[in-house]
């Protein structure tokens, strides 16, 4: 369930993939705002919860980048357009 607090206010956009393994990969795309930190444990709740068992975001602000690391994401490259693309995988 989504649900709007007031901790976080920016801009996200969310859609799923399905990974060459048939698994649900959910990838979000977070615009500029403030907040993030509840955001990314919602995020994994989120997942969790619809059974995507990875999420995938592009980012280029540091600060972002090691909100997301503390979370458990993993730096796995970067993207034709400089991004860094991180990964979380659901460990269950």
């Amino acid at each position: 369930m989504l649900q709007i607090t007031g901790e976080a206010e920016g801009l996200a956009v969310l859609w799923c993939e399905r990974r060459q393994d048939g698994g649900r990969e959910l990838v979000a795309a977070l615009g500029a705002g403030q907040g993030a930190r509840p955001f990314i444990r919602w995020l994994i709740d989120f997942a969790r919860a619809n059974r995507a068992s990875s999420i995938r975001t592009h980012c280029q602000r540091p600060g972002l980048i090691r909100l997301y690391q503390r979370q458990g994401f993993d730096i796995i490259g970067q993207d034709d357009s400089h991004y860094t693309i991180l990964r979380w995988a659901d460990g269950r």
